[in-house]
């Protein structure tokens, strides 16, 4: 896999390397600018990978290292799943009630990864294993089932509006 960086004021790539492994980086960096070129970065976007983050802080001091808005979604994604799957386990009993919500859970996977404001509180539409409900009354019933998966999804949420209204995320 290659490593690119760009300008993200014009948006102009200013390099491709053939990989993206800690020594080629560095040795790319340190090669082609001093480093009180370095010292002038004042921002850094990037993934999720700690490998990066230990050797841009040793190139750019003085960066600020912001995480790719991108993986941030996916990682609270993730983890809404995550805890959504959680839940379905411990549901997974020979009680018929526990069952029909493991079954909900299950089908309707989708509703909890939706953005709250997305969802619809006005129109009645025909859900299975609900009968006719307003969607956010489907996510709302669910979401009763079990505390931790509430919470996440309170969290969850939270951060897809900071996200969406591009607030700090401190």
């Amino acid at each position: 896999m290659a490593f690119e960086y760009i300008d993200v004021v014009t948006g102009t790539i200013l390099d491709i390397l053939p990989s993206k492994d800690t020594r080629t980086i560095k040795y790319h960096f340190r090669s082609r600018y001093s480093q009180k070129q370095g010292n002038q970065v004042k921002t850094i976007t990037t993934d999720k990978n700690a490998s990066y983050v230990s050797f841009l802080q040793e190139l750019f001091p003085n960066a600020q290292i912001i995480i790719n808005r991108f993986h941030i979604v996916q990682l609270v994604n993730r983890s809404m799943n995550k805890t959504r799957v959680k839940v379905m386990n411990r549901l997974r009993t020979s009680n018929g009630e526990d069952q029909k919500k493991y079954r909900r859970l299950k089908r309707f996977w989708r509703k909890f990864l939706k953005k709250e404001s997305a969802l619809s509180y006005t129109t009645y539409q025909y859900f299975s294993m609900f009968w006719k409900r307003l969607e956010a009354a489907i996510v709302s019933e669910m979401l009763g089932y079990d505390p931790e998966l509430k919470e996440t999804y309170r969290v969850y949420q939270a951060i897809l509006k900071s996200v969406e209204e591009n607030d700090n995320l401190r």
